[in-house]
Parts: C-alpha cells; sequence; structure tokens
C-alpha cells in the first residue's frame, strides 16, 4: 500500500513541478529526479527486479538523451525535415 501513495504523490508531484514556469521548475525537478530511484527500488522490492531494470534503463536513456539536447548536440539528422513543419 505504501508502494501505492508513493506512486501516487510522485505522478501528483511530477504534475504539479509541470504546470511550474520554467524558472521555478529546477528545484522541484531535482528533488524528482534524486527521489526517482527510491521509487524504483521500492518497485524492485515489491514487485519484481525486472520490472525496477527496466525502469533504471529508461531513466538513463532519459537523462542521457537530455544531456545529449542541452548540450546542444542534435540527434536527428541534418537531412531530417523538422516535425510539425508543413
Amino acid at each position: 500500500m505504501i508502494l501505492l501513495w508513493a506512486c501516487i504523490v510522485g505522478v501528483f508531484a511530477s504534475a504539479a513541478c509541470a504546470m511550474l514556469p520554467i524558472r521555478y521548475q529546477y528545484v522541484p525537478a531535482v528533488i524528482l529526479l534524486i527521489a526517482a530511484p527510491i521509487l524504483i527500488l521500492l518497485i524492485g522490492v515489491q514487485v519484481s527486479a525486472w520490472i525496477a531494470i527496466a525502469a533504471i534503463v529508461a531513466s538513463i536513456l532519459n537523462i542521457s538523451q537530455s544531456i545529449a539536447i542541452s548540450l546542444g548536440k542534435n540527434t536527428r539528422p541534418k537531412s531530417a525535415a523538422p516535425t510539425g513543419v508543413f
């Protein structure tokens, strides 16, 4: 039951963080980033280690892609047209 409430609180906290203006998102986002491995560990203990391993791999891939984008490295090939442009 604690895992369920922890997941619900995490979802609402991340939604609240997303609704903040960009300049106010940094501190709550870092707190959520620190809390994510704890939640993944709880899921791994109570549900399955495979699910926790999949969540860790997904979060590492997401973080590495975010770092590449923030450093200005475009992951899209130069010849590809931007999405959403007609």
